[in-house]
């Protein structure tokens, strides 16, 4: 019995260390591949194509903007980048039906904290925006200009795909350009999601 007993204990031993020196092996592959894969986070100089869509709502007025972005991004350094983002707006204003509307933000990226896999960033800017209808309605503009903030992580998905999601703030009003008794104001939360890709 007692050499049955050895018998098991060599044999599992003899496994443990088999199974510990095939996993520092992969280990090792794993490290070297990913060093000579090119795979790496934003750095200076990179360009990327943002695709975003999301929802705001300010409840207090019942008015839901829905929309979908495209934006170029540049990275000045390794943690500021900038964006130009063309949206296309879609405003529900019960009881006053719905309104679409065009927009161009210019906005300002800030990572935060970077990893290989993630990384979380803070997120600025201003803009304009055109609609079909007024809005805020009934008393807002056809034109606004509105300001944005929002924060966020990205998650590596491959090598030079990211895929994004934040929560974000927006502020629409037109500056009185009407004058004060045409100059309601939108205040909303709300996130969105999408893609960055390299190029």
């Amino acid at each position: 019995m007692k050499e049955h007993r050895l018998l098991i204990a060599v044999s599992i031993l003899a496994c443990a260390c088999s199974f510990c020196a095939a996993a520092g092996s992969w280990a090792e592959e794993s490290v070297l591949s990913h060093e000579t894969s090119g795979r790496r986070s934003f750095q200076a100089k990179d360009w990327n194509l943002v695709l975003t869509g999301g929802a705001m709502m300010e409840h207090k007025k019942y008015v839901l903007i829905r929309y979908g972005a495209a934006a170029f991004e540049h990275f000045f350094s390794n943690n500021i980048s900038g964006l130009v983002e063309f949206v296309r707006y879609d405003v529900d204003q019960d009881p006053y039906g719905t309104s679409d509307g065009l927009g161009l933000n210019l906005l300002a990226n800030v990572h935060l904290y970077k990893t290989e896999r993630f990384t979380f960033f803070l997120a600025g800017g201003l803009g304009v925006a055109k609609f079909l209808r007024r809005v805020p309605a009934p008393d807002g503009t056809h034109f606004n200009f509105t300001t944005h903030g929002s924060l966020g992580v990205k998650l590596r998905l491959s090598d030079g795909m990211y895929f994004l999601a934040a929560a974000q703030y927006m502020h629409m009003s037109n500056a009185n350009i009407d004058g004060p008794d045409r100059n309601p104001s939108f205040d909303g939360f709300g996130g969105y999601g999408g893609l960055t890709i390299r190029f």
